[in-house]
């Protein structure tokens, strides 16, 4: 009857699901079939490392007018990326390599708000990224220095030099010789170019330095 026949053809096929389970590969087979497998393997990893040196050869290859010219659409601190990631594929290494004054401020920058992600973006080859030791050298060759901001004292210069006493405010005298080439050098934390206030011993003397007011 079909029934029965449905029946058997069912018992066949698990019995050769069984059958199939129950078979034993042999270790010269595994053996082979490894081999194989690594053989493959080898193979393409063969064919991925021509293909990433041709591509090196081509980066290495372009011009600075057709790089200036395909990054040129872009905004200007990720043309500046760009180009240190070109700069850094001609290397064989990234040691002693030299960065521009606009990557190392953004570096520094980037540094400052967030050291971790920093650290995991430069590890992890996501952007071209000094280490420490790099950026503290770029730094010590800075010479930077702050002062006083002569356009804010040309303003305050404009208001009466005396301010009058019945206001409950201190008197202020304000001279252009005093402030203009005074300023702060970071490195040695002292004052450039600062007249001497005198001794101790003549604070209760009156000067006519400049003092604050405000």
């Amino acid at each position: 009857c079909i029934s029965c026949k449905y029946l058997r053809k069912a018992l066949l096929t698990r019995r050769s699901e069984l059958k199939r389970k129950t078979l034993q590969v042999t270790p010269a087979k595994k053996l082979r079939l490894l081999s194989q497998k690594n053989r493959r393997a080898r193979a393409r990893l063969i064919s991925l490392t021509a293909s990433l040196n041709d591509m090196r050869a081509q980066c290495a290859s372009i011009r600075a007018e057709v790089l200036e010219e395909s990054i040129s659409r872009l905004p200007p601190k990720q043309q500046e990326s760009v180009r240190q990631c070109f700069a850094a594929s001609k290397r064989a290494s990234r040691k002693g390599m030299i960065y521009s004054q606009e990557w190392i401020l953004e570096c520094i920058l980037m540094k400052m708000k967030s050291p971790i992600l920093y650290e995991h973006i430069r590890k992890h080859n996501i952007l071209v990224l000094p280490c420490k030791t790099t950026l503290q050298k770029y730094t010590k060759t800075y010479r930077s220095s702050f002062g006083f901001n002569i356009r804010s004292m040309d303003i305050l210069k404009r208001k009466p030099a005396l301010c009058l006493h019945s206001k409950g405010m201190a008197a202020c005298l304000l001279t252009s010789s005093s402030y203009r080439s005074t300023s702060m050098s970071c490195h040695q934390a002292t004052y450039k170019d600062l007249w001497t206030l005198g001794p101790s011993r003549d604070l209760s003397t009156n000067t006519r330095h400049v003092t604050m007011a405000w």
